[in-house]
């Protein structure tokens, strides 16, 4: 069975410098007409600040757009970060791509 959502992937760094590049690219998808967005983490290697406010843009989006955020796969030192700010706490954040697309499955 396919997936409900459409999948991003996160790679190398995303800060300052590389974050407007992937939020254009988000908006992209979402403009497309995804409703609901994972975001594969495990090709991050380092997210900083603007990092983590391009992600909580893109969920408030989806939300107001009615779609949800999941973003998985994150590698310890990107999860770290994701508990260390409570960011965990704002951001649907799961262990893997399963773990995402069941909670995006579920209404």
């Amino acid at each position: 069975m396919a997936d409900a959502f459409r999948v991003v992937k996160a790679r190398g760094r995303l800060d300052a410098s590389t974050g407007v590049l992937f939020e254009q690219e988000c908006r992209s998808v979402i403009d497309s007409g995804v409703s609901d967005l994972g975001i594969d983490l495990s090709g991050l290697d380092y997210i900083s600040s603007a990092g983590l406010r391009v992600l909580l843009v893109l969920a408030k989006q989806l939300k107001t757009a009615g779609g949800r955020l999941a973003l998985y796969g994150a590698k310890k030192p990107v999860q770290e970060v994701f508990d260390v700010t409570g960011y965990t706490t704002l951001l649907d954040v799961f262990p893997n791509h399963d773990a995402a697309a069941a909670h995006l499955s579920m209404r």
